[in-house]
């Protein structure tokens, strides 16, 4: 790959991971006049915790996916449902249409980064990848950083809030030919039907996962706001995190309906 072509790839790539960072933070300043138009205020912590939620809670189960499948369709397959998760925000007409967009930018974003990571590792030396790496770190903070100005900016311009989620859009077209022509598709199993790769998903792991994630960051969102920290509600949710990280722990050490291989955590790598 020529030099000029392989630029254009990081670019793109990165691209997609400073609007992940960007979308984590946007929201910060146009919160107010999202509730002037969209009413519903005692939803308001969910723009926050759904995005929040659909990152965390399938973050692992990313991981999974990119080690069965090829990665650059997978990576492809999240921007496009990010970038419809940024138009559903856009467009949305009630704040439960809002809070859905934001889940699905949540899931997708946690795809897109790990789909980064997979690419550079697929595509990069040992003595090269730490710079890469860093370009990501760089770019994710960028976005953190800039998320509230960019939200404040268009909240305060004729162009409302509204542009705050669709300008992702634009980023995304600009290297839509870039993620489609350039980017090199490897196959980490090849030969390997994809039913067999199906197959080998731990299910149970990620059910589990889910639950255990959810559970635990609707403890911590809603505690002292939506709920008191004492409340029966808080408690019982932290309890449920409890119980089912337990259960995930027992059911990833003792292989339950998975494999040493196929398990959704690397237990190895903790004994080692």
């Amino acid at each position: 790959m020529s030099t000029a072509r392989w630029s254009l790839v990081v670019a793109a790539i990165l691209s997609s991971n400073f609007l992940f960072a960007l979308d984590n933070t946007v929201v910060a300043d146009v919160q107010p006049v999202i509730i002037k138009d969209l009413g519903d205020v005692n939803k308001l912590t969910w723009l926050s915790v759904s995005f929040l939620l659909g990152a965390t809670a399938t973050n692992l189960v990313w991981g999974k996916v990119y080690s069965q499948f090829p990665s650059k369709w997978f990576y492809i397959g999240t921007v496009a449902l990010f970038e419809i998760g940024s138009a559903i925000c856009g467009a949305a007409p009630s704040m439960n249409v809002i809070i859905l967009g934001r889940a699905l930018c949540g899931v997708s974003g946690s795809g897109i980064y790990v789909g980064i990571m997979t690419l550079l590792a697929q595509t990069t030396t040992l003595q090269e990848r730490p710079i890469y790496i860093g370009g990501t770190g760089f770019t994710w903070g960028l976005g953190i950083v800039l998320g509230p100005i960019v939200g404040g900016a268009f909240s305060d311009s004729p162009a409302t809030w509204r542009w705050a989620f669709y300008i992702n859009l634009c980023v995304g077209a600009v290297f839509a030919p870039v993620y489609l022509f350039m980017i090199p598709s490897i196959d980490p199993r090849p030969g390997v039907p994809i039913k067999d790769r199906i197959r080998t998903v731990d299910y149970i792991g990620v059910i589990l996962t889910f639950g255990a994630f959810t559970s635990g960051i609707l403890a911590i969102s809603w505690g002292g706001l939506t709920y008191p920290w004492n409340s029966g509600t808080i408690i019982g949710l932290f309890v449920c995190s409890g119980i089912l990280f337990i259960i995930l722990g027992l059911q990833q050490v003792f292989t339950i309906g998975t494999t040493k291989e196929d398990r959704l955590i690397p237990i190895e790598f903790f004994s080692d």
